[in-house]
């Protein structure tokens, strides 16, 4: 076969051609330079000129492994790099301008710390945590009710806020529904300490309700007083009366990150300090009318008036006491109480000072 086949390269090396042309090709390739000059040019791959770095199939295994692990390095250093410019965003962006604009995440936080003392009779605030994520922040505090000298602890509660939305969780328990307190007194052995919530058989100005929290003629304490409002929203609105440990400042509620409690000390009980620390504490959740109808679900209109209302109020409504359960018993007899609300009851402990005495 002495014609040229430069016709027929490309079908030679797409392997289009029958078995006998392909020898037919092959022979006139050994003895014609021009057509296999030619045929090296149109081959789109030679595998002579790949200088592969490996001859057998182990190579080929130890260079795959190789390229696999550098794109695992590599991913794991963009995912790095993905989680850090996310945390500077979250600090420095999102956290500062979105989730505390106009300082709704402060005042979500002071409503987190505030509102379980406010609208929880007895209830107090121990601890505060406040962390953060790339779009929200959630505030926890941690609870206890006053049981003898000592603390019964409630656990926690968390209040989130999202840069669209806040989702308050601060209610803590309902003492709506009045009990006879005769029905549970009596069953109570005597070597416990209890804690109840009840209401006054009438109003006490301030300066009576002190007299009786300085001295209430019985081994018992008084530890929260509510007051008189008239708030068909809110219903109860009161505060520790023993309680001395200062509210977090707006620079530690405004952080992304913080932690403020620890034990409470112990106070002499007084009306007008629970009542002022309520007013203020309403004023701040106020500052921020989302937060505040988050709060009341009508708006920051009630939570201003409550506080207004704060600031002119002169009568107490109704005490938290706790103390030895016969003693309570018979505190609550001396001023005529027979319905209440039983909030915890626990071993005796009634060996330290609780609110100064």
């Amino acid at each position: 076969m002495n014609e040229h086949v430069t016709d027929r390269l490309d079908d030679y090396v797409e392997d289009r051609l029958t078995l006998g042309d392909r020898e037919d090709v092959d022979r006139h390739l050994r003895i014609c330079d021009s057509c296999a000059a030619a045929l090296r040019s149109s081959d789109p791959v030679s595998l002579d000129d790949l200088r592969l770095p490996f001859d057998d199939g182990d190579g080929l295994r130890r260079a795959v492994r190789r390229a696999i692990g550098r794109t695992a390095v590599d991913a794991a250093a963009l995912a790095v790099i993905i989680l850090v410019l996310g945390v500077l965003a979250s600090l420095f962006v999102v956290q500062p301008l979105l989730i505390n604009r106009s300082n709704r995440a402060v005042a979500a936080a002071r409503a987190a710390y505030e509102a379980p003392m406010l609208f929880s009779p007895g209830v107090s605030v121990s601890r505060l945590t406040i962390s953060s994520g790339l779009a929200g922040r959630t505030t926890t505090v941690e609870i206890d009710l006053p049981l003898g000298s000592s603390v019964q602890s409630l656990g926690s509660i968390e209040s989130e806020i999202g840069v669209l939305s806040v989702d308050p969780q601060w209610a803590v328990n309902d003492t709506d529904v009045l009990v006879p307190l005769g029905d549970v007194l009596d069953g109570v052995d005597r070597g416990t300490v209890i804690t109840v919530a009840f209401d006054l058989p009438e109003p006490l100005s301030f300066g009576d309700a002190q007299l009786l929290a300085d001295d209430p003629g019985r081994d018992v304490r008084l530890t929260w007083a509510g007051f008189d409002l008239d708030s068909s929203i809110f219903g109860q609105v009161g505060y520790p009366l023993c309680r001395i440990l200062e509210a977090p400042s707006d620079q530690l509620l405004g952080a992304s990150s913080a932690s403020y409690g620890g034990t409470l000390a112990s106070a002499s009980p007084s009306v007008e300090r629970a009542a002022a620390s309520a007013r203020e504490a309403l004023r701040a959740i106020a500052s921020n009318g989302e937060v505040a109808a988050a709060l009341s679900g009508a708006g920051r209109g009630p939570v201003e008036s409550l506080a207004e209302a704060m600031g002119e109020t002169r009568r107490v409504l109704s005490f938290v006491v706790t103390g030895p359960s016969p003693e309570v018993a018979a505190f609550l007899r001396d001023l005529g109480v027979t319905d209440g609300q039983v909030l915890v009851v626990g071993f005796y402990s009634w060996g330290s000072p609780v609110c100064g005495r």
